[in-house]
């Protein structure tokens, strides 16, 4: 792999033996032996395309990519690694998907908006976050697939800060929750329990730790300047 041409982020397969790598610079998504790390393949997504986050589905049926540049959602169909997108109209950053495969979201970071895909027709639709938001970025889905917790970052772009994390049902396609975090909160993941979220705060070098009983902070942890994304490890 070349330098300078941004690997983003990087996820596995269900049955992890392939991870999947977006360059952003170079346009194109790595497909990896994750046994002897070998590449496998090169999905081209064009050029200016910027191919940033990206979650595969539950099923391992397909991987769903943030086409920062070309603001739309990137599909690649893990199969036969093939590619194909989705006009967003705004530019998206991170992508998730619920753990029943009935939704794949992206952020939009410049429309202030969660896009919602529903995996079954294709309908699309958007959840138009606050008119004070800043700019969303990663957001995780409860295990139970009622909700997404959405951290609205802002900072990037010159953008203001932002320090909320957003709860939003599914459903309703509403905010049910407003949450106070730390400075310019970036990461999200949800517990496997779906009894905390954690939240990893850019400027303020922590991580929010959310009680989802009440849908607020209840702790913070120092963890070293300007951390990015978070995982979380449980046994099943």
């Amino acid at each position: 792999i070349k330098p300078g041409i941004h690997l983003a982020h990087v996820v596995l397969t269900p049955n992890s033996k392939y991870a999947y790598v977006t360059a952003q610079v170079e346009g194109v998504i790595y497909k990896i032996n994750a046994l002897n790390y070998e590449i496998i393949k090169s999905i081209d997504t064009g050029n200016n395309s910027e191919p940033h986050g990206l979650r595969i589905s539950p099923n391992g049926a397909n991987a769903y990519v943030a086409m920062l540049g070309n603001k739309s959602l990137g599909i690649v169909n893990l199969e036969n690694d093939t590619f194909s997108e989705i006009s967003l109209g705004g530019a998206a950053v991170q992508t998730g998907v619920t753990p029943n495969n009935k939704y794949a979201v992206a952020s939009l970071y410049d429309t202030k908006q969660l896009a919602m895909y529903r995996i079954s027709d294709g309908l699309l639709s958007y959840i138009n976050l606050p008119e004070n938001a800043k700019g969303p970025i990663q957001m995780y889905p409860t295990p139970d697939s009622r909700f997404i917790y959405l951290a609205d970052q802002g900072y990037y772009f010159g953008e203001p800060l932002g320090e909320w994390v957003y709860k939003i049902d599914l459903e309703s396609k509403k905010i049910v929750k407003e949450i106070k975090a730390g400075k310019a909160p970036h990461g999200v993941v949800v517990s496997g329990d779906g009894e905390f979220v954690y939240v990893t705060n850019l400027l303020s070098s922590d991580v929010s730790v959310i009680d989802t009983a009440k849908d607020e902070e209840s702790g913070r942890i120092k963890v070293g300047k300007e951390p990015n994304g978070i995982s979380i490890w449980h046994k099943n």
